[in-house]
């Protein structure tokens, strides 16, 4: 397919009204994660400030801080860049921080998941901290999983379907397209622009002035002026008119 025959083929997915089906879904995911992912970062540093040196705690604070940033860009970028807004990156960030969680998870739940903390005196708190994160990057994990499905299934086929593949870098505008505003997950028809009636009229007069032809104006019709009458002639008794 031509570029030309690219151009403004986009989509199938038209903006929901309101929060309802896919964009609700996005929507409760993306703020989902950002809670999850700032409870996931209070227990990480929790457990690292206690177990001192542990590298497993370390990852899950990086993991967890890395993800706050992701959610903070793509907050704002998709809320006012939405136009210029690939899906190719969004769509690798995605599966990255999936991975990240899921290897954060694993890793948690190999350090920390073993043994009790209702036995120890000191550093009570700190080990419940820590078991309690194994189940905090399980949520994120999951939520992350829900995201890329989003993500998939309203951006990523939708654009490789009527535009190529090669247009999952391109820009939205370029597709005559936009993100959802906050989520990036979303993909629709940007709306179409009304055109502006004086614009048409300046572009009228500037092909007719550009043509050599001179505007034709409106007629006006002139009304004619009722005939003044003349008034009659006062004529004094006992004088005779000429």
């Amino acid at each position: 397919m031509s570029e030309s025959g690219k151009q403004g083929d986009v989509l199938g997915l038209a903006k929901p009204v309101g929060w309802k089906g896919p964009l609700l879904a996005a929507r409760i995911v993306r703020i989902a994660q950002f809670v999850f992912t700032v409870i996931a970062l209070g227990l990480t540093a929790k457990a690292k400030d206690y177990y001192t040196g542990e590298s497993t705690a370390d990852y899950g604070v990086a993991v967890s801080v890395m993800s706050l940033v992701y959610l903070i860009v793509i907050f704002f970028t998709s809320w006012f860049l939405g136009l210029y807004f690939m899906a190719g990156p969004v769509l690798i960030c995605e599966t990255l921080f999936l991975i990240f969680w899921l290897t954060a998870f694993v890793a948690l739940a190999a350090e920390f998941g073993t043994g009790s903390c209702s036995a120890l005196y000191w550093g009570k708190s700190a080990c419940q901290a820590a078991q309690a994160s194994i189940a905090m990057a399980a949520v994120c994990m999951v939520l992350y999983g829900l995201s890329l499905v989003l993500l998939v299934l309203y951006t990523v086929l939708p654009v490789v379907r009527t535009q190529g593949s090669d247009r999952l870098w391109g820009r939205a505008l370029v597709m005559n397209a936009s993100f959802d505003r906050g989520t990036g997950l979303l993909i629709y028809s940007a709306p179409a622009r009304v055109a502006d009636p004086e614009i048409g009229i300046a572009a009228d007069r500037q092909i007719t002035a550009s043509s050599g032809e001179a505007p034709v104006e409106e007629e006006k019709v002139m009304e004619s002026a009722d005939p003044l009458e003349p008034e009659p002639a006062l004529v004094g008794p006992g004088t005779a008119t000429q």
